[in-house]
């Protein structure tokens, strides 16, 4: 078997914004020739949205889960799009930082990282076990 039978949390979100388009750079508005990178409305909109959909299953964690972590993601993706695009957003969404919804401390925890594409539906499952 490749994952034990019942995660320690499974939610869906919807399909993310391709880690293409997350940080966009910008002119700097002083001018210069300076650039930024800024994260794109698309992707913040996508984080509060997943964000509220996390907690509407109540799968939000009480505290942020520590220790080897094993994640599977399951992403209906279209096949022109590549699989490794929906990480980057995922990730940062269980995580700890600015946005992240407080579900494991840091992205390196996770020693076992399996995306497949699998659904008909347009949401993304995350399932997470401890090691």
């Amino acid at each position: 078997r490749l994952m034990p039978d019942e995660p320690a949390y499974r939610f869906t979100v919807p399909i993310p914004p391709s880690a293409n388009n997350l940080f966009p750079s910008v002119a700097h508005r002083m001018g210069g020739g300076e650039r930024h990178r800024l994260k794109a409305v698309a992707y913040k909109d996508w984080l509060r949205d997943a964000g509220w959909e996390i907690k509407g299953q109540r799968a939000v964690t009480v505290a942020p889960m520590t220790g080897l972590l094993r994640v599977l993601i399951e992403a209906p993706l279209h096949r022109r799009r590549d699989l490794d695009n929906a990480l980057k957003p995922l990730l940062d969404l269980l995580g700890c930082g600015r946005n992240g919804m407080r579900i494991i401390v840091d992205d390196s925890l996770i020693d076992d990282l399996r995306i497949v594409r699998a659904g008909t539906r347009d949401k993304v499952t995350v399932s997470i076990w401890p090691m």
